[in-house]
């Protein structure tokens, strides 16, 4: 009769144990994580400064923000270095797309150019309606800059108030009707 090796040993007797590939930037993450800022966050910053031009002020909350996520999704990251170099430049591209969205809505006027009829029209409008964003109060002023000038989807929004997506609408619905409501009072014509 043949003897198996791992069945003469004893019962109690310790094998090595691989460690697990997911298991292990777990838990080098939650044991080491000052050793991986250290390593990743002066390339992170350089790829923010070279690759995508983002201002010196910006650069260590963009670092940080990429940190955060990386440590809510440590358990289902493989290696740690190309996650946080997607997510470095994801942050960038976002940066700069929200960057535009409000360089778009606060246009610089030139106080030496002659204002012609479209600008004095377009700071009326702009003042018009920060007027009436002052006027719905300030969980309708959220709502709204969120869901039209930051583009938030209703769920995020919803989960930030702590409320549904469906409340959500119909909050953006009140909101809207009552800032209609401001402006009718300021202009009879509409």
């Amino acid at each position: 009769m043949e003897t198996n090796e791992a069945a003469a040993s004893p019962p109690h007797a310790k094998t090595p144990v691989a460690r697990r590939a997911l298991g292990s930037v777990a838990d080098a993450a939650a044991t080491d994580f000052d050793t991986i800022y250290d390593d990743h966050a002066p390339l992170l910053r350089a790829i923010a400064r070279r690759k995508f031009n983002i201002p010196d002020a910006e650069i260590d909350g963009l670092v940080h923000d990429v940190f955060t996520s990386f440590l809510i999704c440590v358990s289902r990251v493989r290696d740690p270095r190309p996650y946080l170099v997607g997510s470095i430049c994801n942050a960038c591209r976002n940066y700069w797309r929200r960057r535009e969205r409000h360089d778009s809505l606060f246009v610089e006027i030139d106080e030496n150019a002659a204002c012609d009829e479209d600008i004095q029209r377009d700071v009326s409008r702009t003042l018009t309606l920060n007027a009436a964003l002052s006027r719905v109060g300030d969980r309708c002023r959220n709502v709204l800059e969120r869901y039209y000038l930051e583009s938030e989807s209703t769920a995020t929004i919803a989960e930030a108030i702590g409320t549904t997506p469906g409340n959500v609408l119909y909050i953006l619905h009140t909101c809207r009707k009552r800032a209609r409501a401001f402006l009718g009072e300021m202009d009879p014509k509409r």
